[in-house]
């Protein structure tokens, strides 16, 4: 059973091994005679992998191997070049065999998944240092955002108030160890003097309460790390 950490981390985190980048089976044959990613896994000598990436010319993908599931997959470096290169490829665009043994992996990411991951690790990367950076946004302003009848365009509309999670014992915030959701719901009732009670709600309408102290630059989220919300306005 997944610990609550690891259920926050697949909803909220920035992950590269995510699914979200990665093609689902024999999608990648949509690019066929377009320009990919194509990224060269090696391990190097202290046992870490290292990756580069460059661009290419996914050229073909054929003879399937109903045995290994596999496609021999050809592409060029430059759509002026005569010369093939190729390898046996699994229907999610990874090279065949056991990376552990070989010592390399080669991999195609379509053009778009390939931004995106760049963009989602720029984002979470300037989430990291707004953490370090700023409070959270003080009470009295969430008390006004909570009480306004414009709440609704505002959080959904006008602006974007972002709940950052730094995970406990992680290290300094980075891409690895931030959690983030857009508000789109908030509630904040005074209990009794520094005492709030305080609702976030995300896109997906799952809700967490806390108990927060109008003098805390951050509160303490779920047992997990702690959260401030940010205006992401620069």
């Amino acid at each position: 059973m997944k610990t609550r950490n690891e259920i926050l981390k697949e909803r909220y985190g920035f992950n590269k091994a995510s699914y979200d980048y990665i093609p689902k089976g024999a999608e990648i044959m949509k690019n066929i005679g377009q320009t990919v990613i194509f990224v060269d896994h090696k391990k190097n000598q202290n046992g870490e992998w290292d990756a580069d990436f460059k661009t290419v010319i996914l050229t073909s993908l054929s003879d399937y191997d109903p045995v290994t599931m596999t496609y021999l997959a050809k592409y060029k470096e430059k759509i002026e070049d005569t010369e093939e290169k190729e390898f046996r490829m699994i229907p999610e665009g990874y090279s065949f065999g056991n990376p552990e043994e070989t010592g390399f992996m080669y991999r195609f990411l379509p053009y778009s998944l390939h931004c995106k991951l760049v963009e989602d690790e720029l984002f979470y990367t300037r989430l990291s240092q707004l953490y370090k950076e700023r409070d959270t946004l003080e009470i009295d302003q969430l008390y006004g955002l909570a009480t306004s009848k414009d709440k609704e365009a505002t959080l959904k509309y006008s602006r974007h108030l972002a709940a950052v999670i730094k995970l406990d014992d992680e290290g300094e915030p980075n891409p690895d160890n931030i959690l983030y959701f857009r508000l789109h719901g908030f509630g904040l009732k005074h209990r009794n003097g520094n005492k709030y009670a305080m609702m976030v709600e995300d896109s997906e309408g799952n809700k967490h309460r806390l108990l927060v102290d109008s003098n805390q630059k951050e509160y303490e989220f779920e047992n997990v790390g702690t959260m401030k919300i940010i205006d992401l306005i620069s």
